[in-house]
Formats: C-alpha cells, sequence, structure tokens
C-alpha cells in the first residue's frame, strides 16, 4: 500500500511523496497546469460545505422556503408600516435575524444561531439610532411618537 498526498494548492496527487511544491496559495506544481481546475475546486468545496450544514441544519430546500414565508410575513408588516414593501437597512438586518432564528429553531443547541441573530437584531438597533423610542407601553410609545413627530413638523 503505497502513500499519497495531494498538493495543497492545486490538488495533483503525489504518490510516495510529499508535495514541496505549493507554499501559502502559491503553486509551483510541475502538474498544475494539466490538473488545476479553480472552477471545479471551488465547486467541490461548495459543496462539502452544503453537506456539511446539511448534517446540522437538515434539507436546504425545505429551510429556503421556510424563511422565505418568514420574510413574507416582515414585509407584509413592513408594507402595512410604510405603504411598500421597500426596507430600510433595519428592517434588512431584522430579515438576517429571522434567518438566524429559524436556524435556531431548527438547531438550538447551536450558539452561533441565537449569537448571530442577537448581532442582527443589533444592527437593526444601531441604524434606527436616535430615532428608536424608548417605552414601557404601546400608550406611552404612541404618545412619544406623536410628541416628537409635532416637534419635527
Amino acid at each position: 500500500m503505497s502513500d499519497s498526498t495531494t498538493c495543497h494548492v492545486c490538488g495533483h496527487e503525489y504518490h510516495d511523496q510529499a508535495c514541496d511544491y505549493g507554499t501559502g496559495n502559491e503553486c509551483r506544481c510541475p502538474y498544475r497546469e494539466a490538473t488545476y481546475q479553480p472552477e471545479k475546486a471551488a465547486l467541490d468545496r461548495v459543496q462539502e460545505l452544503l453537506n456539511d450544514r446539511r448534517a446540522t441544519y437538515g434539507d436546504r430546500i425545505v429551510n429556503m422556503e421556510a424563511v422565505a414565508k418568514m420574510i413574507n410575513g416582515y414585509l407584509d408588516g413592513v408594507e402595512l408600516r410604510t405603504g411598500s414593501r421597500t426596507i430600510t437597512g433595519a428592517d434588512f438586518a431584522m430579515i438576517m435575524a429571522l434567518y438566524k432564528i429559524y436556524r435556531f429553531a431548527v438547531t438550538p443547541d447551536y450558539a452561533d444561531n441565537s449569537n448571530d441573530a442577537i448581532g442582527y437584531i443589533k444592527i437593526a438597533i444601531e441604524c434606527i439610532g436616535e430615532a428608536m423610542i424608548e417605552a414601557e407601553t404601546a400608550a406611552e410609545f404612541q404618545r412619544k411618537k406623536t410628541d416628537r413627530d409635532l416637534s419635527n413638523g
């Protein structure tokens, strides 16, 4: 049984020797021109990533359809608020949070999902900036909003 190794840059397989041609992202492998296919290498890496994520999150098509429904519901709310489905940066941050919240539903024990959701919500709040109204009740919010709107009038 022979040992083999693969060039970490171009993917050429060497038998009974190590690849010492590639350093960093530079490849000086003499077989590079004949074997290197950057598009195939990129697609192979993407497929590996998708396969890894499927093991964690399940079927990606089912997930995308479920998230699309959540986003459409959010956009319905934007339309109620503004009269159109045009979003702001804050809305986009909240849409990203929705995506991570969905992932939390699928894998609640994976902290990355909740951490990212919190991060996106923080970004949404930063996008709103000083226009954010702090209020304990809906009535207090309405009063403060009316006062602000009148003073900006």
